[in-house]
């Protein structure tokens, strides 16, 4: 429901505040556009706060049409995610063309890692090249979760999306990073950029990292990159014993899937005695892999 605060006169000089309730929601809400009926954005809204509220504020001039339907041209929304005196207060742009690179490099330099958080979302709405950028700066933040969002988006991106520096701070994360998960979604951003330079700390990476979730990630991005020269090392971590927690498992099916990625015909000597391993995802692994290579 949507419900006017203020009285006519105030609205009518261009102070009009509305407040937008929308109860029924999971996270926090951003709403799109700009210079449309606040009712409609709210109908918009893709993701809404929790029991909380969301204040639409009109910054622009506001139009009448007759005597009772009015336009009201929203810039902003400042969303509340709380109840009474307690909770954060925030305020996010409507219009796409007020996000800039600057604003988003602004909350991501925050100390609040909710805005931070926030920044890394917006950088779905910058230029690929410029959010790879952006995106870049917060790997080295100190909040874990911050640098963790961070990379799984650069993960996502194209070798031509890469910042120059990108090779050397990934590389770097992958290296230093006292975090596992960190570790491991470097490993992964490395592989979506394309950055051929970092293969030789993905190689070593591999070597001497005991954490399985890297090595995992590692051995899935050295298969992507379809790097040969890391066969043996591949071949080594599928020939792996399992540990009783079944993680150096995952760590073999993923080695099966990556030799098969290598194009390296030598992978099938390697992955034949898994046609008939005993545990069915190996088993269909490796069969996926001999026919890809056979082929």
């Amino acid at each position: 429901s949507v419900h006017h605060i203020g009285s006519a006169a105030a609205r009518r000089e261009m102070k009009s505040q509305f407040v937008i309730v929308l109860p029924s929601a999971s996270s926090p809400a951003l709403l799109r556009g700009s210079n449309s009926v606040v009712s409609s954005e709210a109908r918009r809204a893709r993701r809404i706060s929790r029991n909380g509220s969301i204040q639409a504020v009109s910054k622009t001039k506001s139009e009448f049409f007759g005597h009772r339907s009015t336009r009201f041209e929203c810039t902003s929304v400042v969303i509340k995610d709380g109840v009474g005196d307690f909770g954060r207060t925030f305020e996010v742009p409507l219009s796409e063309s007020s996000l800039t690179q600057q604003s988003v490099r602004k909350k991501l330099q925050s100390e609040d890692p909710l805005e931070k958080a926030q920044g890394i979302r917006e950088c779905r709405q910058l230029e690929p090249k410029i959010a790879a950028e952006c995106l870049l700066e917060a790997c080295e933040t100190k909040d874990i979760a911050v640098r963790y969002q961070a990379l799984n988006m650069l993960a996502g991106m194209g070798p031509q999306d890469a910042p120059a520096k990108a090779a050397d701070v990934l590389g770097a994360i992958l290296k230093d990073d006292p975090e596992p998960t960190v570790q491991a979604v470097a490993a992964d951003a490395i592989a979506g950029l394309g950055l051929d330079v970092c293969l030789p700390i993905l190689r070593e990476k591999l070597q001497t990292s005991v954490e399985w979730i890297t090595r995992l990630s590692v051995v899935a991005a050295l298969g992507a990159m379809q790097d040969t020269g890391s066969f043996d090392l591949l071949v080594a971590a599928l020939e792996a014993s399992p540990d009783a927690d079944s993680n150096t498992h995952m760590v073999q099916v993923t080695a099966v899937a990556a030799l098969g990625e290598l194009g390296d015909k030598r992978a099938i000597t390697a992955l034949q005695p898994f046609v008939d391993h005993p545990d069915p995802l190996l088993q269909m692994q490796a069969r996926q892999a001999i026919q890809a290579l056979s082929s």
